[in-house]
């Protein structure tokens, strides 16, 4: 196993540590490097970082490159099949918890993102905020104002 994997489009490339600690690596400021790698020059600027993603954008001598950089424990989940779960859509919008409907901040036919408010639910004197659980357009209110709900409710569907 590899230490590192850089890919971009079809190509990758296997680096261990010690391929990396022999590149001959200057410093110019917090985003930009000079590598000389077989007697040859290259001039490295990051333009763009995605670290939770993995993913950067590089320029090198001018050209852009879209890169993606994984180390071992990357190639572990890979193997072991991690990384082909599905995200799944949540279309229905249930009341967590039993109470009273005193706001609806929604209509039907808007489109919402993900985290946007969709009904104010009252419980135990808090007031408690259902938020879009991704993004989507509310199809269908299941409820009114002033409504009393039990758990488990269906309050809104999304599409």
């Amino acid at each position: 196993m590899s230490d590192y994997i850089v890919k971009h489009e079809d190509i990758e490339i296997h680096l261990s540590s010690g391929d990396i600690q022999s590149l001959d690596l200057y410093t110019r400021s917090s985003d930009q490097i000079h590598v000389l790698h077989k007697d040859k020059g290259f001039d490295v600027t990051l333009i763009e970082s995605n670290f939770s993603s993995k993913e950067y954008t590089v320029s090198i001598n001018g050209n852009i490159y879209k890169l993606q950089i994984g180390d071992v424990h990357d190639q572990m989940v890979a193997s072991m099949g991690l990384l082909d779960v599905e995200e799944e859509r949540v279309n229905d919008v249930q009341a967590p918890i039993p109470g009273l409907i005193i706001d609806i901040p929604v209509k039907e036919g808007q489109e919402v993102k993900e985290g946007d408010a969709l009904v104010v639910l009252s419980a135990m004197k808090m007031e408690n905020i259902l938020v879009a659980p991704n993004d989507g357009i509310v199809e269908t209110i299941h409820i009114n104002l002033n409504d009393a709900v039990e758990k488990e409710r269906l309050l809104i569907t999304l599409a």
